[in-house]
């Protein structure tokens, strides 16, 4: 969900005001924290016998990066990278 329709469902169902750079913020806060469970699920993956794979493009910040997601029986994840040949 965007940024601007965060800020109007935490104001008309919570009551909340948020700028968008609170929001931001508090991304970037959470983001530190849940980083080492990331690797620790990437490492999982990256471990399993079989992996299974897609990739896709996203936007981030007006430009396209490539997404991925790579997925094992055990966890699944995400990665992110502003050029085709980095994961």
């Amino acid at each position: 969900m965007g940024f601007e329709r965060t800020q109007t469902v935490l104001q008309d169902v919570l009551g909340i005001s948020l700028s968008e750079g609170g929001a931001v913020a508090i991304i970037e806060r959470a983001g530190e924290v849940a980083q080492p469970e990331a690797e620790a699920i990437g490492e999982r993956v990256r471990q399993s016998a079989v992996i299974g794979s897609d990739e896709t493009s996203a936007r981030v910040n007006g430009r396209n990066w490539w997404e991925w997601v790579f997925l094992s029986a055990v966890a699944s994840t995400i990665r992110l990278c502003p050029a085709a040949g980095r994961t």
